[in-house]
């Protein structure tokens, strides 16, 4: 995306906000696209609306994170593309990712948001192969569809808006988050 500008005279604090506009931006987004596909697929398969994810607010923040992980492995990366090494590469990385995740919310919480135990080659019932072979597919679509997308919404749409509304928006969805996140602890510590 960008680099922080060290000679602009504004706060820190503001050249931060600037700085990672793009990444909070596509956080919020990728989260929201993420629950909303566990939402669909759920509600085919079970013919009920099923609440998915951690939150009360409809974001899987794992979606996020895990879009923000593949925007700046891209960003950094500006060779030709080895679609089968990224295809693996990711599918160990995400496969980690979905592990750890599960594990650290089990341990925190003692409750499971997925459980994969009646799955064919499983690990605790928190990873399974298919899943993992559907991060990598995932993976190449990101790579060559949703990344330029994300490159056109930065250029196209967040470097035109005025930099106070970017702050503002930015404020706003990381306090609303942040507030969600504390009444989802309390509600599941209880």
């Amino acid at each position: 995306m960008e680099t922080i500008n060290t000679k602009d005279k504004r706060s820190l604090f503001i050249r931060l906000m600037l700085y990672f506009t793009p990444y909070i931006f596509c956080f919020f987004i990728f989260s929201f696209l993420g629950w909303l596909s566990e939402t669909i697929y759920c509600y085919i398969l079970y013919k009920s609306f099923l609440e998915r994810g951690f939150l009360f607010s409809p974001i899987c923040p794992i979606y996020g994170f895990g879009a923000l992980i593949l925007i700046r492995y891209f960003d950094k990366s500006n060779k030709k593309r080895n679609y089968i090494k990224l295809f693996f590469f990711f599918i160990l990385i995400f496969s980690f990712f979905e592990y750890l995740t599960g594990f650290t919310m089990e341990a925190i919480f003692s409750e499971r948001w997925w459980d994969y135990s009646d799955s064919k080659y499983n690990i605790n019932g928190r990873i399974t192969v298919f899943n993992s072979f559907l991060w990598g597919v995932a993976t190449i679509i990101f790579a060559k569809f949703i990344y330029p997308l994300t490159i056109f919404i930065k250029e196209k749409i967040i470097n035109k808006m005025p930099d106070l509304a970017k702050i503002i928006i930015d404020v706003a969805l990381i306090t609303g988050v942040l507030i969600d996140f504390a009444f989802s602890c309390v509600k599941y510590l209880k």
